[in-house]
């Protein structure tokens, strides 16, 4: 498959996407006494700057080219960022999984 048909086919996270795995995760880890804060103390600018990233061309050219990129950097910009105030590991990683699922 080329690159120019696998970027047609790729299906890039959303800031809704990321608020679905949040939630679930809100929920399951309260359940366990680890709770991460609820999502209204999480800065959504800069999660609509975060799904933006994997999708980003310099010169026409895709920066992140494979599924395996794109995924990277989303999981390195969430847990280096610290988008999230608590739970930044957890989240890049689910959303991590929900990229190359």
């Amino acid at each position: 498959m080329t690159e120019k048909e696998q970027s047609k086919q790729t299906r890039y996270l959303s800031k809704e996407d990321i608020a679905s795995i949040y939630l679930v995760l809100f929920d399951r880890f309260k359940e366990i006494g680890e709770p991460i804060p609820p999502f209204d103390q999480v800065n959504k600018k800069e999660i609509g700057n975060l799904v933006v990233i994997p999708q980003t061309k310099h010169f026409g050219q895709e920066q992140y080219p494979t599924i395996e990129s794109k995924s990277a950097i989303l999981f390195y910009k969430i847990n280096k960022g610290h988008i999230f105030p608590n739970g930044n590991k957890r989240i890049s990683l689910a959303c991590l999984s929900f990229c190359v699922s």
